[in-house]
């Protein structure tokens, strides 16, 4: 038997309970996993790299159904000029497909930054990272889905195939039945966004499915429409000593300059980054990751307009690192992503759970957000690093308690930072979704009313309630609806 415990918790290190695993290798053994499990009333949990950070994938009882074995890229091609697609199981990792990928010249626009994550996990989530500035989300490149539904029966979902008409998506089923399904009433923010089941008019069933989080279906296909991969890019680490003027450049450089990624660093994050890498600065208040693609040629003319301007926002010009060198972008991303790896070192050390914030607001109330963090988060006493998307006006407030005194006065924090998130306008998961733990977060933005149309949803799905039981809402809402 496969050991269980590898499958018990997740990235945030939220734990939970299964009976046993199972790793089927294809679609047919899954259909038939989920009808036997909707005869008996077996919770079924969808396990996919274990990279997320909201306990989705943590079963509680039942049957843990890890896709780790449908692991092939089935089709990469190159189609017109400017794209191509690719045809993927869902155990494919982001690196597998960006290795696959790249000597066609093409490359996949949602760039979360655990390049280990699985395909089908960030497809759940409706994923995204630094580079969702210019491109977006996950939803964006999903073309088309395999999906084995909880009742056993396999659907083919196309982009555009089945929309919303009066408040109803209908979805055809191979049985010849169409199966009715509640569009709920609220509407996303004016922000990214993989809070709960996406909603709005002339929405279709592939926008439903990506940001499910497991609860709808099992994707066992997926076809990802790729891009051209730009010329040239230009990249550079920028240092300031005012967290403030971080901020107004990185507003000023999105009306300027032309930026796929402003990654956003505090000074916290600068000093636990120095430990392992003893070039960076110790001593400065914040830093600004920032890439921009470019034309063969133009490389140095694109240096010399970003060095004036970050120059002039008073950023430290002798600190400052600009490169066109692929080994030296690399080395910048690898600082970025080497972050999370040792806040979540240290996490693990207290014995503690950290608390990672997933907020964004809309671009206008992005400096009353900054500013509301700058004011409360230091005053919290407790331990804590700022990283994140500054381009997306989505940051992450990284608190790492270490008594469970300290955790209940970082979960009160947590809680003020997310109600001043949704005073704004924002979400309360921009790129992690909701899984288990953020929940109550979830009530707070789209109420009861928006969480029991969620179960609804999922009841038109999944009669039995056996999939991803306890992600994005209280499991105990399908008796009500």
């Amino acid at each position: 038997m496969t050991e269980l415990e590898p499958y018990l918790k997740d990235a945030s290190h939220f734990r939970g309970e299964a009976e046993r695993v199972l790793l089927p290798s294809s679609e047919r053994e899954i259909a038939q996993i989920l009808r036997e499990a909707q005869r008996d009333g077996t919770p079924v949990t969808v396990a996919g790299a274990g990279t997320g950070l909201t306990g989705g994938r943590v079963p509680q009882g039942g049957i843990v159904l890890s896709l780790e074995r449908m692991d092939r890229i089935l089709a990469l091609e190159a189609g017109s000029a400017l794209q191509g697609a690719a045809r993927v199981q869902p155990a494919v990792r982001l690196k597998q497909l960006e290795e696959a990928a790249s000597p066609k010249e093409l490359f996949y626009p949602p760039d979360p930054g655990e390049k280990s994550a699985s395909l089908g996990g960030t497809i759940a989530t409706n994923a995204s990272g630094p580079r969702s500035l210019k491109y977006g989300m996950t939803r964006r490149y999903v073309e088309r889905l395999r999906v084995v539904l909880p009742t056993g029966e396999i659907v083919k979902i196309a982009r555009g195939q089945a929309r919303e008409n009066g408040g109803v998506l209908p979805l055809p089923l191979p049985s010849g039945k169409t199966l009715e399904v509640p569009v709920p009433s609220y509407r996303p923010p004016k922000t990214k966004n993989s809070a709960g089941y996406f909603a709005d008019s002339k929405m279709d069933a592939v926008d439903l499915f990506v940001g499910s989080e497991g609860t709808l279906g099992v994707v066992t296909e997926a076809t990802l429409r790729l891009l051209k991969s730009p010329g040239a890019i230009l990249s550079g680490l920028l240092f300031f000593n005012s967290e403030q003027d971080c901020f107004a450049f990185s507003r000023e450089a999105k009306q300027r300059l032309h930026p796929r990624a402003l990654e956003f660093m505090d000074s916290r994050s600068l000093k636990i980054l120095s430990e392992r890498h003893p070039d960076i600065p110790r001593n400065l208040a914040a830093a600004l990751l920032f890439e921009e693609e470019c034309r063969p040629g133009e490389e140095e003319l694109l240096t010399q307009i970003w060095s004036r301007a970050a120059e002039q926002a008073k950023a430290r010009s002798s600190d400052c690192w600009y490169s066109h060198k692929p080994e030296e972008a690399a080395l910048f991303r690898k600082y970025r992503y080497d972050l999370p790896v040792m806040v979540n070192e240290r996490a693990a050390e207290n014995r503690v759970r950290k608390l990672g914030t997933d907020l964004a607001v809309p671009e206008e109330h992005g400096r009353e957000m900054f500013d509301f963090y700058l004011e409360k988060v230091p005053a919290g006493g407790i331990e804590y690093a700022i990283w994140g998307h500054l381009g997306d006006q989505h940051l992450h407030v990284n608190l790492l308690p270490k008594t469970p005194e300290e955790f209940e006065r970082a979960e009160a924090l947590y809680g003020l930072l997310a109600r001043k998130a949704l005073e704004l306008g924002g979400t309360v998961a921009a790129e992690h979704g909701i899984g288990k733990t953020r929940i109550p977060y979830l009530e707070w933005m789209v109420g009861r009313k928006g969480l029991l149309e969620m179960a609804r949803v999922k009841k038109a799905f999944d009669p039995a309630g056996i999939l991803n039981r306890g992600n994005i809402f209280p499991a105990e809402l399908l008796e009500e609806v």
